[in-house]
């Protein structure tokens, strides 16, 4: 029968592809109640549910944390929380497992399997896991909306081919006896890490493992209570490192701030002294290599993907020693994923890229270092030397 808008809401879910949009509480536990006081449900039966769905979600110790304090992947995860406490019977995800570990993406398809659920899952790209427990696929092109019989094939961008051997290259930055700590919950503890000029590499590992804390340490964002980072044979300081590393974060919208596409496109260049003529000359070329609209276009009117090709093209047009993309593949198609790398690539400075998808890591990285409880368990180099 016809649902009225109101009845719709108890049978349908939505979680959406920003999960910033939709945080509204100072707590997690808060957020997961809020749904469940919104329909009238008894406060035996809200507690119940909280405690239930903290518990699959392996989210004991965030019940009284501040959703501001988490990371991207695990802000998606307290959101499909949410929706897993509310139980309606159709969920609709928009790129909803992006940034979140392969492990658990799977534990939840298989669990909403199991309890029959509908899902409609919107992505850019094929994913592995998805493809074990989709049913039906459909492709949209154009605005029109067609079945297909099977999940699109994967074709991963390649790894740049480079005759240097990565024991020729020249080593950019090392850290050394680093630790750093938030409030007794967890510490970060890299005994050595040395990062090379001209070599990708992927940082992977479960959330909360210590990734973009990592990345804000090398990007001079935070400071190690302990230990030392140097460039060449030189220590530095946090001072240095910031404008020595480009850190494109996991949410573009925390670095586009101005009302123009080539606002944003300018601001950088105007600040290392390049003239107007010369500063909108290079904005007309970076939004064709970076496939942008208009340069009048508000950023607030693209969608989260151009956005964050905005993102890549503000921090391509400024030279940097090193370049970290926190998530890089979320929200991108593959042929627009390839297109960043490869512009990157032909640069002389290290990449850093932080991913949960293996198969990207392992088609597009030279080297892949793999994190756990907050210290680097395994570091590869693909095809060589580990």
């Amino acid at each position: 029968r016809d649902l009225l808008g109101f009845e719709f809401v108890p049978r349908a879910g939505l979680v959406m592809q920003d999960a910033h949009q939709q945080i509204i509480t100072s707590s997690c536990s808060h957020e997961i109640a809020f749904p469940l006081e919104a329909l009238g449900l008894p406060r035996e039966e809200i507690q119940s549910r909280i405690d239930n769905t903290l518990d699959f979600f392996d989210m004991n110790d965030f019940r009284h944390r501040d959703p501001a304090e988490l990371s991207g992947g695990e802000l998606k995860k307290l959101l499909l929380a949410v929706a897993y406490a509310v139980d309606p019977p159709l969920l609709v995800l928009d790129e909803s497992l992006e940034e979140i570990d392969t492990a658990f993406r799977r534990k939840y398809l298989w669990e909403m399997k199991r309890k029959q659920k509908s899902i409609i899952y919107f992505a850019a790209k094929p994913d592995p896991v998805i493809e074990e427990t989709a049913d039906s696929w459909y492709l949209m092109e154009e605005g029109k909306i067609n079945r297909i019989q099977q999940a699109p094939t994967i074709s991963y961008p390649g790894r740049r081919q480079d005759k240097t051997s990565s024991l020729e290259r020249d080593s950019l930055v090392t850290i050394n006896n680093c630790r750093f700590g938030y409030e007794n919950r967890f510490t970060l503890s890299i005994d050595t890490l040395t990062l090379y000029s001209g070599e990708v590499t992927a940082l992977v590992g479960p959330n909360g493992c210590g990734k973009t804390t990592l990345c804000r340490i090398l990007s001079g964002l935070a400071v190690p209570e302990e230990g030392s980072i140097t460039i060449g044979m030189h220590e530095v300081h946090a001072r240095y490192l910031s404008a020595w590393a480009g850190y494109l974060f996991q949410n573009p919208d925390y670095q586009i701030f101005l009302p123009t596409v080539t606002g944003e496109l300018t601001y950088g260049m105007r600040r290392m002294g390049l003239d107007r003529a010369e500063c909108e000359k290079k904005s007309e070329e970076l939004q064709k290599m970076f496939l942008l609209p208009s340069g009048n276009t508000p950023p607030s009117m693209l969608s989260y993907g151009e956005r964050k090709l905005l993102q890549s093209a503000v921090y391509y047009a400024l030279p940097k020693g090193l370049y970290i993309f926190d998530e890089v593949d979320s929200g991108l198609s593959l042929p627009l994923l390839s297109r960043i790398l490869d512009l990157y690539g032909h640069r002389n400075a290290a990449l850093l890229l932080v991913t949960h998808h293996q198969g990207f890591a392992e088609a597009v990285a030279d080297r892949i270092i793999t994190m756990g409880n907050g210290k680097i368990v395994r570091d590869e180099r693909l095809g060589g030397r580990t």
